[in-house]
């Protein structure tokens, strides 16, 4: 068998590929993810990983109502958690990169902790859906930030992903825009 020009081509690019070893093919993932060739197929395990990395503890041990947002685009990653620990708020909102550094943010929050958690409260999680889950979505935003949603509320856990969902008018996307909204008047890093 005589080998043809794209043959050679596709033995180079596998050499290169093992060569590179898995960080090249964890990149490539990482980035076709991003660009929703997957259909937003949700990979907590993605983020449990990131979490390990980044020295942070499961957000599905907590007993009590936690939420861990990251955030995903263009201008790069972004982490806010607000966990109850003792009977008191933690709140943190974190730059993070895929080498492990993290980066503590200073937050000025824009509404109060308690009309925060009030605003929380008063939203029915347990009827949101992940939008990869909605009756014929199509996702057809070709840039924008992927949002996943961790979230525990007693022994219950959850993973809520979308993405750029206030570019769609559906119910579904309008809920979870609404909840990225309050989360990121709390967490607003500006003065």
């Amino acid at each position: 068998m005589q080998m043809k020009p794209y043959h050679i081509f596709w033995l180079l690019v596998f050499g290169y590929v093992q060569a590179k070893g898995q960080t090249l093919l964890h990149d490539s993932l990482r980035a076709r993810f991003e660009r929703q060739e997957y259909s937003l197929i949700i990979f907590p395990a993605y983020y449990t990983e990131i979490s390990n990395q980044l020295g942070l503890s499961k957000i599905s041990d907590s007993d009590s109502f936690s939420i861990r947002l990251w955030t995903s685009g263009m201008f790069g990653y972004g982490l806010h958690t607000f966990v109850k620990e003792k009977n008191k708020w933690q709140t943190h909102s974190y730059e993070y990169r895929l080498d492990s550094s993290l980066e503590e943010i200073k937050i000025k929050p824009k509404i109060s902790l308690t009309g925060f958690v009030t605003a929380l409260q008063a939203i029915n999680f347990t009827t949101l859906i992940s939008q990869n889950e909605i009756k014929d979505f199509i996702d057809n935003v070709d840039d924008g930030v992927i949002y996943t949603l961790e979230i525990t509320i007693g022994k219950s856990y959850k993973v809520f992903q979308y993405h750029s969902p206030d570019s769609f008018s559906d119910k579904d996307n309008k809920t979870f825009s609404e909840i990225i909204s309050l989360i990121t008047k709390y967490f607003s890093s500006e003065p």
